[in-house]
């Protein structure tokens, strides 16, 4: 008799990085610190034919960055650790053809109109105050990434 299976836990994100899979679906890096917000996201553009890996600090998504290149980054502007706003210059620095989604609900003393002004001056090409409705976030990803 052999020995039970474990079973393995599910892997979610990006799991064919190979160049000729890349070219069929663009492929999309989530930084969000809210897991709820993030699998929402990642539910949302999967289903419109985004392949996505989520990131919920702005470390971990510079680390992923190194290796494994992305179409499309929607990246929050507040969470812990260095934020959204360095992460953005980091992504504009590495890959400069990556089209960038700023979200933000704003924190503290600044309001999401102002933290997404300062997304605008650091790179991102889009910015969308939370909340947002997907029906938005989906169209600004389908205007700066179609997919083929």
């Amino acid at each position: 008799m052999s020995a039970p299976r474990t079973p393995k836990a599910p892997v979610t994100g990006v799991a064919d990085t190979t160049p000729a899979r890349r070219r069929q679906r663009p492929a999309v890096l989530i930084v969000e610190d809210d897991a709820a917000v993030a699998r929402v996201i990642e539910q949302a553009l999967s289903s419109h034919g985004y392949e996505c890996l989520v990131a919920e600090v702005a470390e971990d998504a510079l680390q992923i960055l190194m290796h494994v290149p992305f179409d499309l980054a929607v990246v929050d502007i507040f969470m812990r650790g260095q934020g959204g706003l360095a992460a953005i210059q980091a992504i504009r620095r590495r890959y400069p053809d990556c089209r960038i989604i700023a979200t933000s609900g704003g924190w503290s003393s600044m309001t999401p109109a102002e933290a997404l002004r300062a997304a605008w001056k650091v790179g991102a090409d889009e910015t969308l105050p939370k909340p947002f409705r997907l029906e938005t976030l989906i169209a600004m990803a389908e205007n700066l990434v179609p997919v083929r």
